[in-house]
């Protein structure tokens, strides 16, 4: 899934408790959000040294990087 392309988040918003298809679309249109996931990255990146996205950082610092099976995410956070 590309979250890029607002079509394709719809479907994900649509089908979401509480999703409301048409303030997504409009807050998309106004750029609504954008500032505050670029800040996030910022974040992220300046005082974390993340470089990759997905990264899952464990209460003890260890880091789960990229998209990996359900069972390294559990194995890192001891689940």
């Amino acid at each position: 899934m590309n979250i890029g392309r607002p079509e394709e988040m719809l479907r994900v918003v649509g089908t979401a408790p509480g999703g409301n298809a048409g303030r997504f679309l409009k807050d998309d249109e106004a750029g609504r959000g954008r500032q505050p996931v670029l800040d996030d990255y910022e974040t992220a990146v300046s005082q974390h040294g993340i470089r990759a996205i997905p990264t899952v950082v464990a209460p003890d610092g260890r880091r789960v990087i990229g998209a990996v099976p359900l069972s390294e995410h559990q194995r890192v956070l001891g689940v």
